[in-house]
């Protein structure tokens, strides 16, 4: 099935489902070396999958794991400027259930530059975390359903 992505003339939407993992107060991340930031586990929601189903399989295929969802946490829209190209994303985020002593496996990650790590959330405000608000949002995940709006436009 195609992914839940359009692109205009004046840039690309894409609708996503993304995996939040936590284990001993760390998330699992994403790290762009290249572009020296860290971003959250998921993806593009194909045509005819939930944004719960995207997010599992994004996980899996990204770091091997596998895992269950326990809620939606997060839902995000994000438009931000990537490589001189407007970018408009909606993003679900689902907190997931325990993965035990599950490591990390064969992932497929967009670049060779591009590798998994756990950060500790006490300290994400240190580094450049893409959501922002992952940074105050996982020190005390709220039980209900947060909605966040990040503009990362230049001259927004």
């Amino acid at each position: 099935m195609s992914d839940i992505a359009m692109k205009f003339d004046e840039g690309k939407f894409r609708m996503r489902g993304v995996g939040i993992i936590i284990r001993d107060g760390k998330v699992l991340m994403v790290h762009d070396e290249l572009r020296k930031y860290y971003y959250a586990i998921g993806g593009a929601v194909r045509l005819g999958e939930t944004t719960e189903e995207a997010a599992v399989r994004e996980v899996y295929e990204e770091s091997g794991l596998r895992v269950e969802p326990e809620r939606l946490a997060l839902v995000q829209e994000n438009r931000f400027i990537l490589d001189g190209e407007l970018h408009h994303e909606v993003s679900f985020y689902y907190l997931m259930k325990d993965i035990g002593d599950q490591k990390t496996g064969e992932r497929v990650l967009d670049y060779a530059a591009e590798g998994l790590v756990w950060m500790d959330i006490a300290t994400l405000g240190e580094h450049k975390v893409f959501p922002r608000i992952y940074s105050t949002l996982l020190k005390e995940l709220p039980d209900g359903i947060v909605h966040s709006m990040e503009d990362e436009r230049e001259g927004k």
